[in-house]
């Protein structure tokens, strides 16, 4: 009997030392995986040289080029507008930098995925009215939000748009947006996945939670 019991405490001791082992190695895998892909956008270099050439044709190289990928609402990104880049064995920073520069749009990387969405139209400086107020410049006015799943993560590249308008912007990769709108606008807000939403700007800062939806599931 004793023996008996000695190799059940054995083979239990052996198996919760396996598991362990599978679990730290888990963990050791998925670090590493996190701490690769922080590192790609820091380490790989880019070299592109276009004169006047449409910001669209720019985004298509650089995607060919490398393992980007460019996420952007072609309603608010002037995809026409011509530009002149030169970068020799640079950032993408570099690139994107001398791309969007003067022209309001800001740039969020996200290991792979760049996302591109209109700055925010305020500033300390210019704003009117007190911080609880919205400003207002030629009676519209600036709505800003977040944009999460029901789980409270936040959605990168929903698509916030003015209705019945081109006036329209994507969420970044904290899932905030602005758009500039006329108060009491409604937006309509959309993701591939998700029931679409639609909310008034009233001037508040909105937290819109998207719902996965059951069709596409």
């Amino acid at each position: 009997m004793k023996r008996r019991k000695r190799c059940e405490y054995h083979t239990v001791t052996s198996c919760m030392f396996r598991k362990m082992k599978i679990g730290l190695f888990l963990s050791l895998f998925a670090f590493s995986q996190i701490q690769a892909e922080n590192l790609f956008a820091q380490s790989r270099t880019i070299s592109i040289s276009v004169n006047n050439e449409p910001i669209e044709q720019v985004i298509e190289k650089i995607e060919k080029n490398s393992d980007y990928v460019f996420l952007y609402n072609d309603k608010s990104i002037d995809l026409s507008r011509r530009v002149s880049v030169k970068v020799n064995d640079g950032t993408i920073d570099a690139v994107l930098d001398e791309m969007f520069k003067g022209t309001g749009v800001k740039y969020t990387i996200s290991n792979r995925q760049i996302i591109l969405s209109r700055e925010t139209v305020a500033h300390a400086g210019k704003m009117t009215g007190s911080a609880s107020q919205p400003a207002v410049q030629d009676g519209k006015i600036s709505v800003s939000g977040t944009i999460v799943d029901e789980k409270g993560v936040p959605v990168i590249g929903a698509n916030i748009a003015q209705k019945g308008t081109t006036n329209g912007t994507i969420s970044d990769f904290d899932g905030n947006f602005t758009i500039k709108v006329p108060k009491g606008s409604e937006l309509l807000v959309s993701y591939v996945g998700y029931v679409p939403q639609t909310v008034k700007a009233t001037g508040a800062v909105l937290k819109i939670i998207l719902k996965e939806d059951a069709k596409v599931l």
